[in-house]
C-alpha cells in the first residue's frame, strides 16, 4: 500500500513539472518574439534604435536636387538640404511637380553599416510605414547616394542622389539659400526652353490668318509707339516691320512684367517672346474700332 502511494506521488509530481515547463517555455516565447518585432519596428520607424555605427568623417551639410518619377507619368522636382551629424541625419527639402508644391522635414539615422563591408548607409522613415535608405560613397567632399529602398526622398522613383558639401554650418539659412538657387535655376532653364521654342514671322504672316497662329510661339522685333498701364499689365503698341529708317505695321501686345523690371517706354526698340492669341479689337479714343493681331507676351528684353 505504502508502495503505491509513493508510486502515485511521484506520477503526480512528475506531471506537475511538465506542465510547469510547458507553461514556462509558452510563456518565454512570445516575449522574445515580441521584442524582435519591436526592434525591427523602431529601427523601421527610425525613433529609437540607429542599425549603424556612428562614425563623424561625413559630417556636415550638403545640397541637392533631385528629379524624380511617381511612376504613372508625373514628374517631381525637389530641392533641399541634409545635415549630417555623427549617427544623426536630418532632411528637409520643397517639391514641385503639376499640381501641387510641398515642403517635409525628417529626421534618421546615419553611419556604418556594418552588414554592406562598412558602407555609409542613411535612412529616414517618410511616413505610411515608409523607410527611404541611401548607400553612400564619398567622391571628394561630396556624396554619390544610391536608393536601397523601393521609395526615394519624396515617395517616388529615383536610383540615386547627388550631395554636395556646403561650407554653411546654419541649417535654415542654407535651406533658404538652396531653394532661391533652385528656383532661378528653374526660372532660367524655363526661360531658355521658351525662348528656343519661339519661331520669328512677319506681320503679314500671323495678320493674314490669325486663326491659324493662335497658340503659336513667337518672336517679334519692333519699336513701341504707345504704352498702356494698369494694374495688372502693360500693354503695347508695337510696329513690326523694318521699313530701314522706321517701324510699320502695328500688333497689340500684352505683357505681366516682374515686380521690380524695367519700365517699357514709348521709342523702345524691344524683342518680344511669346504666345500668339489671334487678333483683338478695341475703340480709339475717337470711337473708332482697331483690329490688330494680339500677341501675349512672356518675356520682353529691351534692345
Amino acid at each position: 500500500m505504502k508502495t503505491l502511494k509513493i508510486v502515485f506521488l511521484i506520477i503526480i509530481v512528475s506531471i506537475l513539472l511538465i506542465l510547469l515547463t510547458a507553461c514556462s517555455s509558452n510563456e518565454s516565447e512570445p516575449e522574445n518574439s515580441m521584442n524582435i518585432e519591436n526592434n525591427i519596428q523602431n529601427i523601421v520607424n527610425n525613433t529609437t534604435v540607429n542599425p549603424y555605427e556612428k562614425t563623424a568623417i561625413y559630417n556636415g551639410l550638403y545640397k541637392f536636387s533631385l528629379i524624380s518619377d511617381n511612376g504613372s507619368g508625373y514628374t517631381f522636382e525637389s530641392a533641399g538640404i541634409i545635415s549630417i551629424n555623427n549617427d544623426i541625419c536630418r532632411i528637409k527639402l520643397h517639391c514641385y511637380t503639376q499640381n501641387y508644391d510641398f515642403e517635409r522635414e525628417y529626421e534618421g539615422f546615419c553611419g556604418i553599416n556594418t552588414t554592406d563591408e562598412g558602407s555609409f548607409y542613411i535612412s529616414f522613415s517618410t511616413g505610411n510605414d515608409n523607410t527611404t535608405i541611401y548607400k553612400c560613397e564619398k567622391q571628394e567632399n561630396n556624396l554619390i547616394c544610391k536608393l536601397e529602398s523601393k521609395y526615394d526622398i519624396v515617395g517616388c522613383y529615383s536610383d540615386s542622389l547627388q550631395l554636395t558639401k556646403i561650407e554653411s554650418t546654419d541649417f535654415n539659412k542654407s535651406y533658404s539659400d538652396c531653394i532661391a538657387e533652385w528656383n532661378a535655376q528653374k526660372e532660367l532653364q524655363e526661360k531658355t526652353e521658351f525662348i528656343e521654342s519661339c519661331n520669328e514671322y512677319t506681320y503679314e504672316q500671323i495678320a493674314r490668318n490669325p486663326d491659324n497662329f493662335k497658340g503659336t510661339n513667337v518672336k517679334l522685333t519692333g519699336e513701341v509707339i504707345q504704352v498702356m498701364e494698369d494694374s495688372t499689365s502693360t500693354n503695347l503698341r508695337v510696329n513690326i516691320t523694318n521699313s530701314g529708317n522706321y517701324y510699320t505695321d502695328t500688333i497689340y501686345v500684352v505683357y505681366h512684367p516682374e515686380i521690380g523690371e524695367d519700365k517699357i517706354l514709348e521709342n523702345d526698340i524691344i524683342t518680344i517672346y511669346g504666345t500668339s492669341q489671334g487678333d483683338c479689337s478695341y475703340t480709339t479714343v475717337l470711337g473708332a474700332t482697331v483690329t490688330l493681331p494680339n500677341i501675349l507676351a512672356k518675356y520682353i528684353i529691351i534692345n
